[in-house]
């Protein structure tokens, strides 16, 4: 999505008449933030998914109750090989 973006803006300032070198520099300029905002929030909402892969690959069950709460599917305890969550 952010090179979609990227190639938008670069394209309009060529359009506009900007030489190629300097449009590739002021394309940097205008997206470098918005860009580094998608990385980091995509980063963070991430997280949480994270942990939890990591807490169920080593075993722990610290994050992972889904199951003693019961699921779509029923009430199935908890075990390593079945866990949605």
């Amino acid at each position: 999505m952010d090179g979609i973006i990227i190639l938008s803006q670069y394209n309009n300032l060529i359009d506009a008449g900007l030489e190629r070198t300097n449009a590739v520099l002021r394309t940097g300029e205008l997206q470098m933030r918005p860009v580094l905002m998608t990385c980091v929030i995509a980063g963070v909402g991430l997280l949480p998914a994270a942990m939890v892969i990591r807490n169920w690959i080593t075993g722990s069950e610290a994050t992972c109750r889904g199951c003693r709460r019961g699921n779509d599917v029923g009430a199935i305890p908890y075990s390593r090989d079945f866990c949605p969550y």
